[in-house]
């Protein structure tokens, strides 16, 4: 049997890179799919015979921990999940369910799928270790456990040390492992890195105890003293829970002194007074930044928002503090799940000054995220039975990819994006299977089309997931001008209906100023911003991105004096000098005054370049007189 090396992760294109387990490893299915690599060894071929017992997986996984054997294991698991799959028929795709769905097959089939991400050294080294070897044979004969891992790990764990937290507070609490085993695995995701206290604003050197967190929310839990069933919260929510970087003492204190509805949570930011003396003040306003010391002496957005998220999560409310830039700077507001199927993204937002989006750290990766992967991780579809039925026959195609069953892989495929057309790993990986088996351009420009219908209400995932394919179907078509006009469709269409997402518009530009390098269009780019900033100039944040952009993209002089013609034209008829006293505006136009002033020291222009750090600084000063 031969197989094709998979790509690498970190070498996919970011269309096709995504952040979970299942993913992952479908994507490596993927790459098998379109190599059509390997045969099936005529052994494997044959008809199907009885399906493995519950009796036998169970004591070829006992054994596959004492001993060790994971490849001869894996290479088990193989056998039985191929001699299971029902053969093609003239009546149409057969049905998958009997491997997917019955409860040996399709705990195999999840064993399987941690076998081929897992590495042999990871496995050993759980398996070797007294305290984690009974919890490695629970996970690997508990399929929901199992599925559960597969479907919420990213790729930016440390896999290793979360099934170890996993399994130290498995082994802590054997009555509630089953009830809180959410709780635990949450533990896991987000203490696999140490997570530091903060020592006033700034984290300290001490970290999180991870045992005396969970044995807190537990103890909790079980009073009924949270405005949350904890044991009924997905892992993925519950990091936005356990997260909190401040010790178990302040969780306490905000019990009692932060009583709130969940719905109205709201309220625990809009009663921390805002103080104006604060803002121009990294330190010396508090003496020890706690939530009492906040309440007590109030603050500026960032307080605020880090006080309700704090108080909420120790209530049992995911919560977090969401930054964005807007007309009049940066801003920090708080977003938290509202009701068990709404979150409120808008507590502290100010409406008026258009901000795109909202950007929280992730407590799992410790990578930035936007609030709107929230929406979708929320999407009905997710919580429904048929997305982890589709997520099994993704992982069905990755064994019959991995054994030269390409055709027969492709057909999982679409059975899988069929069942939950949400799906975002199911559909890059069918596409890709289309792409790669040669399949007419009218099959995968249908696909595309209905890709994009599924995902009409996540913009954001269109413009990640489905535009990259359409240009890619553009170009195919004709040439870059076609994929560069289709490109301007879809900004154009953003633009229209979601007009204060301007980070979805600088993404589309940067993607058809890609477009436009790779075949010499060096007029067109010159278009492109200018149309742009006609359109979005008066956007404080689009403004400086794209005046960024634009003067960045001229390497020769004349280019670059061109553009900041154009750019200081703009400039000056949306933002030559702020009316009024605020004093947000007026520092958001001095960072304005003194871009404008490096561009023209770049292009030589001392003289101009001058007279703009004069204004910078005169607005500086005005904006400073409004401070207490």
């Amino acid at each position: 049997m031969t197989t094709e090396q998979p790509e690498r992760l970190e070498d996919m294109p970011p269309e096709r890179r995504t952040g979970d387990l299942a993913h992952r490893v479908l994507l490596y299915a993927g790459v098998a799919i379109l190599a059509g690599a390997g045969s099936c060894p005529r052994s494997w071929a044959r008809p199907a015979r009885r399906p493995i017992e519950q009796s036998a997986l169970r004591a070829a996984t006992t054994n596959a921990v004492a001993q060790c054997t994971w490849r001869a294991h894996s290479a088990w698991l193989d056998r039985a999940l191929l001699e299971a799959l029902p053969s093609s028929t003239p009546f149409g795709t057969p049905s998958w369910e009997p491997v997917t769905a019955g409860p040996v097959l399709g705990l195999a089939l999840a064993q399987r799928t941690l076998l081929q991400f897992l590495k042999p050294d990871e496995l050993d080294a759980l398996a070797l270790e007294p305290a984690t070897a009974a919890f490695l044979t629970w996970l690997l004969t508990n399929r929901a456990a199992l599925e559960d891992l597969l479907e919420t790990v990213k790729t930016e764990d440390k896999i290793l040390a979360v099934a170890r937290i996993w399994a130290g507070l498995w082994n802590l609490d054997a009555a509630g492992r089953d009830k809180y085993r959410n709780l635990a695995f949450a533990c896991g995701l987000v203490f696999d890195e140490p997570l530091h206290l903060r020592v006033g604003e700034h984290d300290g050197a001490a970290t999180v105890d991870v045992t005396a967190r969970y044995q807190h929310y537990r103890a909790l839990s079980e009073r009924g003293s949270l405005k949350t069933r904890l044991a009924e919260l997905p892992p993925w929510e519950l990091i936005w829970v356990i997260d909190a970087p401040v010790p178990n003492a302040e969780l306490t204190w905000s019990l009692k002194h932060a009583n709130y509805s969940r719905r109205n949570w709201a309220k625990a930011y809009t009663d921390i007074r805002y103080r104006m003396e604060r803002v121009d003040r990294e330190s010396g306003f508090y003496t020890e930044y706690t939530l009492a010391e906040i309440k007590k002496k109030g603050g500026v957005c960032r307080d605020q928002a880090f006080f309700a998220a704090i108080t909420a999560k120790a209530n049992g409310i995911p919560a977090m503090a969401l930054h964005g830039e807007g007309d009049r700077g940066a801003h920090v507001w708080l977003g938290y799940k509202a009701t068990s199927r709404a979150w409120n993204m808008s507590a502290g937002r100010y409406e008026g000054d258009r901000f795109a989006t909202g950007y929280a750290t992730d407590p799992q990766t410790r990578l930035s995220v936007k609030e709107q992967s929230l929406f979708y991780l929320s999407d009905p579809q997710r919580r429904s039975g048929r997305y982890r039925a589709a997520t099994r026959l993704m992982w069905l195609a990755f064994v019959c990819a991995a054994h030269g069953r390409a055709a027969q892989a492709g057909s999982i495929l679409k059975s899988a994006v069929a069942t939950a057309d949400r799906h975002t790993a199911a559909w890059s990986n069918y596409i890709g299977h289309l792409r790669g088996s040669g399949a007419p351009l009218d099959e995968r420009r249908a696909a595309v089309r209905a890709m994009r219908t599924a995902f009409r209400r996540y913009p954001d995932l269109i413009a990640s997931l489905v535009h990259p394919y359409e240009a890619e179907l553009a170009g195919s078509a004709s040439d870059a001008e076609a994929a560069y006009s289709a490109a301007r469709r879809q900004i154009r269409r953003l633009a229209k209906k979601y007009p204060d997402r301007s980070d979805l518009v600088l993404d589309g530009i940067a993607e058809q100023v890609r477009l436009l390098e790779k075949a010499g269009m060096r007029l067109e780019i010159d278009k492109l911003y200018r149309d742009a900033l006609d359109d979005f100039g008066d956007q404080a944040v689009m403004f400086r991105s794209l005046a960024t952009r634009y003067f960045g993209s001229a390497t020769e002089k004349e280019a670059r004096d061109r553009a900041l013609r154009y750019i200081h034209s703009c400039f000056r008829r949306h933002h030559r000098r702020p009316a009024g006293s605020d004093y947000f505006a007026l520092t958001t136009q001095a960072e304005l005054e003194l871009l404008m002033a490096r561009f023209f020291s770049q292009a030589g222009d001392e003289l101009k370049a001058k007279r703009y750090r004069r204004d910078a600084a005169k607005t500086g000063k005005r904006a400073g007189r409004l401070l207490p």
